[in-house]
């Protein structure tokens, strides 16, 4: 699957989004110190479940957030399994 959404991190509001044209899928975080970054919900429309949206919207958090050298406590259910089930970004996780 391709990359069908740009990601944008909104920094004023805690949280990574994709827009989905009517609506927007989200990733809200918090920050601890100056390294450590909390996924704390993913959330995205109803109307657009099922189709693989939260999967990349979290690939494209990941990315992102390896690329600036930050470390994960994945907080919300959803980036907690996504990061089990795909042992390439468990390199990311912090110490709790």
């Amino acid at each position: 699957m391709g990359k069908r959404y740009e990601l944008k991190n909104n920094v004023g509001a805690s949280r990574y989004e994709f827009d989905l044209g009517d609506d927007i899928a989200v990733v809200d975080y918090e920050r601890i110190g100056t390294d450590i970054v909390v996924l704390t919900h993913t959330g995205v429309p109803k109307r657009y479940s099922g189709q693989g949206i939260a999967a990349e919207l979290t690939e494209a958090v990941l990315e992102d957030l390896k690329r600036q050298g930050l470390k994960v406590i994945p907080q919300c259910s959803y980036s907690e399994i996504y990061i089990a089930r795909h042992s390439q970004w468990k390199e990311l996780l912090a110490s709790r």
